[in-house]
């Protein structure tokens, strides 16, 4: 009996997949309809970003419907002021993995995607969201798109994990390779002793390899970009 109810069960399996198929073996009813209207937020809102853990900002749009009848998944785009989300500048998973018409965005999560999109730290610059509604596959983009105005974080989108010392400067040289790593006190703290020389220019990278991200001072900040010249030896 119990083989019997399996061969059974296998049988109802495989019908239910050939049903979701045509004759020519294409996959039927993963089609959905394009999100008609974005609620929140507001076009053109503009937002102050705060460093708080909790800030955030919430995100809804009218459901999509699924040409089975089924639940459809759904994330937020969001482009440069004038792209057309062929390229975007990122892409939000909405809540519940996915499954809801809604999605709550931290404040730091909108300060990195700023910053993907060329904003500068502690400026204000807009962004260009929309919405993606899919079954998973050829996602369909919403009928409406928005603007939305951030004024980043002043600092860094993201903090390194890791930060290394190099240029002529250094007692290490200017070679990537040779970038003599810092040592991690805190998130966000490090620190090294070397000997620096007079006149000549020294910077802070993210890794000893590839491209990493590089800093430099500022005054008394570090910045991203650039180098800097020490200005005694010792």
């Amino acid at each position: 009996m119990k083989i019997i109810s399996i061969k059974y069960m296998m049988l109802f399996a495989f019908a239910m997949v050939f049903a979701a198929c045509s004759s020519d073996g294409e996959v039927r009813h993963l089609g959905v309809t394009a999100v008609k209207a974005l609620y929140e937020p507001d076009n053109g809102k503009a937002v102050v970003l705060q460093a708080s853990a909790s800030a955030s900002l919430y995100f809804e749009w009218e459901p999509s419907l699924a040409e089975d009848g089924g639940a459809v998944l759904y994330e937020v785009v969001f482009d440069k002021a004038d792209g057309d989300f062929s390229d975007p500048v990122s892409i939000v998973t909405a809540d519940n993995n996915g499954g809801t018409n809604h999605a709550t965005i931290t404040h730091k999560q909108l300060n990195q995607i700023a910053a993907s999109a060329g904003i500068g730290s502690a400026e204000e610059g807009t962004l260009k969201w929309t919405v993606y509604a899919s079954k998973g596959i050829n996602p369909v983009k919403a009928e409406e798109e928005r603007m939305l105005t951030l004024t980043r974080l002043a600092g860094f989108a993201e903090v390194p994990s890791q930060l290394y010392i190099t240029g002529e400067a250094t007692e290490v040289g200017a070679d990537l390779e040779n970038a003599m790593i810092m040592k991690k006190v805190a998130d966000g703290e490090f620190e090294v002793f070397m000997k620096l020389t007079e006149g000549k220019s020294f910077k802070f990278v993210s890794a000893n390899t590839g491209t990493p991200t590089e800093y430099s001072l500022n005054g008394e900040k570090l910045v991203e970009g650039g180098s800097t010249t020490a200005t005694k030896t010792g």
